[in-house]
């Protein structure tokens, strides 16, 4: 060392640091921003579906970091249920097949999951292929965990204890705070001459996923509830878990068959609120709040490390403002609403982008959610409906193959820049930081 040449220190140091930058600027890495430009708000096309699951509509879906995971669903004007699971990674923008969920039966449609660390658990569906998710039957191997690290299925039903909401299809399932788990609603199917009351759910329960035993909580109505309201039970919902707050945030869905009428029950139109730690529900109304049932959901902050302004975000899903089947209000959607929480019973906006085109196409029952930047949306499959028999009746099928962005802020992340890494993003936080990751 004593025959070295030895600089200044400062302009060693310059050297250092710019060589370390070049390094940093041509080696992706997941601790650097990712790399923007400046387009405006926009739809974007990430793929046309090739080399992936196909169409598909009413799967379980989970967005982790840049990787949305996708499990089962039904395609094809038959309407076959599917027992294969996938992930499209945005970064290397291409879709991954993983080992199918070795479930009774031959796939399962509308079923719930979310993920805590490297771990996605899926929750109810359907088995049993039917015109409608209300008039199938609910699949009896209801609760699965899988492990995106290790690619392995863990069936869990058979090992939980505790009070079990059992075998539901519809549902929501939600992650809260470390471990625990919220399951919300849903419907336990039979056909229109059941009684749809008691099949349709309204409680919910809490699933400690590590100790896997289930609580039914004992939930109430907030003192702000309108007295003359009743609590309506629904399936086909949307929800998501607030972390900083402690709540679950639920909208729309569908009441269930009315046998009187022979008819569907109405798509509710209130967006309700859970609060975790009283145990009470809250409840946000206006005659002019839109329904939807079947769509995607999305809590978006404008500064992720505040509490407000908060918004959630609706994407896609299928309206109906009236009880009639072959009503002409029966219609898909694919605008995103947005939910502003600063005032009480305020307000719904419409997201439009200032690039119009292109648009992704009239769906409901797609799967999606708030990628890990969070000023984008992401949204796969979806199914569509026509009315048959002179408007009578409708046909809904899987009419979708495609995922779509929805870039909210004008700074497009480009794809293939920046790499994220599952393993190290399940090392990092082992519990997973809540809500809708």
């Amino acid at each position: 060392h004593n025959n070295m040449t030895r600089g200044p220190r400062p302009a060693a140091a310059s050297w250092r640091l710019v060589a370390l930058a070049v390094a940093l600027a041509v080696v992706p890495s997941p601790l650097l921003p990712p790399a923007v430009d400046a387009a405006a708000t926009k739809w974007v096309k990430e793929t046309t579906g090739a080399g992936g699951p196909g169409e598909r509509s009413g799967a379980a879906g989970v967005v982790i970091n840049h990787n949305l995971f996708v499990f089962g669903g039904e395609s094809g004007a038959g309407r076959l249920l599917q027992p294969d699971a996938w992930s499209f990674s945005y970064s290397q923008e291409r879709w991954i097949q993983h080992a199918d969920m070795p479930a009774v039966g031959t796939g399962r449609a509308y079923a719930a999951c979310t993920a805590v660390s490297n771990l996605i658990v899926v929750y109810g569906g359907q088995c049993t292929t039917a015109e409608e998710a209300a008039r199938g039957l609910p699949c009896t191997d209801f609760l699965w965990q899988f492990d995106y690290l290790a690619g392995t299925w863990n069936r869990l039903d058979t090992l939980t204890s505790g009070d079990s909401p059992g075998a539901r299809m519809g549902a929501t399932l939600v992650k809260g705070m470390g471990d625990t788990l919220y399951a919300f609603g849903g419907t336990k199917g039979g056909d229109r001459s059941g009684d749809w009351a008691s099949d349709v759910a309204k409680h919910v329960y809490s699933l400690e996923l590590y100790s896997k035993k289930w609580t039914k909580l004992v939930a109430s109505q907030a003192v702000s509830w309108p007295s003359d309201t009743p609590f309506v039970p629904r399936y086909g919902h949307a929800a998501v878990y607030d972390t900083m707050l402690k709540q679950m945030v639920v909208y729309g869905g569908e009441t269930g068959i009315n046998p009187e009428f022979n008819t569907w029950g109405l798509t509710r139109t209130e967006l309700l609120i859970f609060d975790t730690d009283s145990q009470k529900w809250s409840r946000r109304w206006k005659t002019d709040f839109p329904p939807r049932r079947f769509a995607v959901a999305a809590l978006h902050r404008t500064v992720p490390s505040q509490a407000e302004p908060r918004s959630l975000l609706i994407v896609a899903g299928y309206g109906r403002d009236s009880i009639s089947i072959g009503d002409p209000y029966n219609s898909d959607r694919t605008g995103i609403l947005s939910y502003d929480f600063r005032n009480d019973d305020c307000c719904w906006s419409s997201l439009k982008p200032e690039t119009p085109i292109p648009t992704p196409g009239n769906r409901h029952s797609a799967v999606g959610g708030l990628l890990t930047d969070g000023n984008a949306v992401t949204m796969y499959s979806g199914a569509t409906c026509v009315p048959t028999n002179g408007g009578a009746t409708q046909q809904c099928r899987s009419a979708y193959s495609d995922v779509w962005t929805y870039d909210m802020s004008g700074q497009r992340v480009l794809r293939g820049i920046v790499t994220v890494s599952l393993a190290a993003a399940a090392a990092a936080a082992p519990l997973g930081g809540g809500g809708v990751d």
